[in-house]
């Protein structure tokens, strides 16, 4: 069996002073639950900490989401001390009667209700249920609250947030009214109410993203360009394909006023989606080395344990490129840096890294 490396520790490898986003799953949602208290905020401190200590020179974006998920007991101690900061049943869906005025939430996704691996597993030993719920964003007070309550402490660990909830995927939607089929006929809001929450919800991700400007910090969320396995250089691919995505990803790389930064092989959520394992991860390095431009970082596949090999490859610093791609014919490219010769080979997908000649400016 290869040698493996835990996600976690610290292995003999040259440090990477990267940059690393950790999704609310890394850190269990805030669960299991101290004295029944969900702390999701602690573990993300918690892990910043931990980084920052193994890595010299890390940036770590933390977790926070515009999403009302109490798995952190600031959120839940606004539930019960301010409900009025949250998207209420007033009206029936679609309809002008009255509804309970209680606070919707979302009872529909598996994330909380399975069994064995919902937040809500009784193993959790959390003393009330976790559901994500809308902020009403409409009103300037819950978005100051937002702002000095999630946003700012956020910084007090890390460099930066990764600001999650404002999209397609919102777990809120059904509070919220503003996708997955989920609109002014079926959410507590009438149509005015989705458009000035969603008014809201921007301007609340404006404020967060000119506060974190203003500390020297980032929310990599917003700046970022994901190149999925369709696009970048894959084992799965033809030569001919392999060399094509090589280049047009190089010219990418070699004009930045294209993108802000960049993430190759991966998406959002950084899964990396069969893009490379084990057995090419080699290529996938020496291909992202050829191609990369002075903002790119390449996604690494969400697990807790690592063969080690792959390891060296992902954390291995061979310096600053001294040119961009060079064709050597037959589908074969190459990059030179201060410490190594990447090579790919399109045909077999085999990446190589020559350290015999030290190479400088």
């Amino acid at each position: 069996m290869a040698e493996q490396v835990k996600s976690g520790a610290a292995p003999e490898l040259a440090n990477y002073a990267g940059v690393i986003g950790v999704d609310h799953y890394y850190t269990h949602q805030g669960v299991p639950c101290i004295n029944g208290e969900p702390h999701e905020f602690d573990n993300q401190a918690e892990l910043s900490k931990q980084y920052k200590g193994n890595f010299s020179g890390v940036r770590f974006m933390t977790y926070r989401i515009l999403d009302a998920v109490p798995y952190d007991m600031v959120v839940k101690n606004a539930m019960d001390e301010h409900p009025e900061y949250f998207v209420r049943w007033q009206h029936q869906p679609g309809s002008t009667a009255p509804g309970n005025g209680s606070i919707c939430q979302n009872y529909r996704d598996a994330c909380f209700n399975d069994p064995v691996h919902g937040i809500n597993n009784p193993d959790n030993n959390c003393s009330f249920e976790i559901r994500s719920a809308a902020y009403n964003f409409a009103d300037p007070v819950v978005r100051d609250w937002y702002q000095t309550n999630i946003i700012e402490p956020a910084l007090e660990h890390a460099d930066g947030i990764w600001l999650d909830g404002n999209g397609p995927d919102n777990g809120a939607y059904m509070c919220s009214g503003i996708c997955c089929g989920f609109g002014a006929d079926n959410s507590p809001h009438n149509q005015s109410e989705i458009d000035s929450y969603c008014d809201g919800e921007a301007e609340v991700a404006r404020v967060a993203h000119e506060y974190l400007a203003q500390h020297e910090a980032y929310e990599i969320m917003s700046c970022t360009t994901y190149l999925e396995g369709n696009q970048v250089p894959t084992a799965a691919d033809s030569a001919d394909k392999c060399a094509e995505k090589l280049k047009n990803m190089a010219a990418l790389g070699a004009t930045h006023s294209k993108y802000n930064m960049a993430v190759a092989y991966g998406d959002r959520t950084s899964s990396i989606n069969g893009a490379y394992d084990d057995d090419s991860a080699a290529g996938a390095v020496a291909a992202f080395m050829i191609m990369r431009g002075p903002h790119w970082l390449m996604a690494m596949a969400p697990t807790k344990v690592m063969n080690i090999s792959t390891a060296r490859l992902l954390t291995s610093d061979y310096g600053r490129p001294l040119g961009n791609i060079t064709d050597l014919g037959g589908n074969i490219f190459e990059r030179k840096y201060e410490n190594a010769t990447v090579r790919l080979d399109c045909n077999t997908f085999e990446g190589t890294f020559d350290t015999s000649t030290t190479t400088t400016a």
